[in-house]
């Protein structure tokens, strides 16, 4: 009997893709894929629930759950006008932590005292501080939003702000760094697979 090379190709890329079935699960995985498509934390819940959740592979859930993360994170922070963005590595957080008081130029300066300079100066030193501050309850924050999913802080290191680094697996980590720039706090989530 001849084989031609499609049919040979058809038939390798069939047994792969069963291979590839039983390796994932077949049915709890595939359905746990089409609940996570609608809601990777509940699709992480469920999952949890299953005696061999240990040997589970599912990381294709967890890019899901840091997205879901850090909408949470950002709905946290409504009132101060939150920014969440979608970038290739991850997600990006940026707000205006307290608004700055109105910008003065050198023309105003003839118009302002001098107590009236130093007093937008220790304005925008206050605003300022109160970002830098905020960026310790935002760590506390997203430490607590990762322990929902059964997921510990590996490490916390500050600089010249904060990171703060995620551990799923021994080779799938998150990584959020936090930073300040005046009144602005910036918050970066990015999945690593090591």
């Amino acid at each position: 009997m001849k084989i031609s090379i499609r049919q040979l190709r058809r038939i390798i890329r069939e047994s792969i893709e069963e291979s590839q079935e039983e390796l994932l699960g077949s049915p709890v995985i595939s359905q746990i894929k089409k609940l996570a498509a609608v809601d990777p934390m509940q699709a992480f819940m469920v999952a949890q629930s299953f005696p061999d959740f240990e040997s589970m592979d599912i990381s294709f859930l967890y890019p899901g759950l840091i997205e879901v993360i850090a909408s949470n994170v950002a709905e946290q922070s409504l009132d101060k006008d939150a920014e969440l963005e979608t970038n290739s590595s991850g997600w990006d957080i940026s707000f205006e932590y307290a608004p700055r008081p109105k910008r003065f130029y050198a023309a105003d300066g003839m118009n302002l005292t001098d107590a009236q300079v130093e007093e937008r100066r220790k304005q925008e030193r206050e605003l300022a501080a109160l970002s830098e501050e905020a960026m310790n309850d935002y760590a506390d924050i997203i430490a607590d939003e990762f322990s929902v999913v059964g997921v510990d802080l590996e490490s916390r290191f500050a600089t010249e702000g904060i990171k703060l680094v995620f551990n799923f697996t021994e080779d799938k980590k998150a990584s959020v760094e936090l930073s300040t720039f005046k009144n602005f706090l910036d918050i970066s989530f990015k999945y690593l697979s090591i």
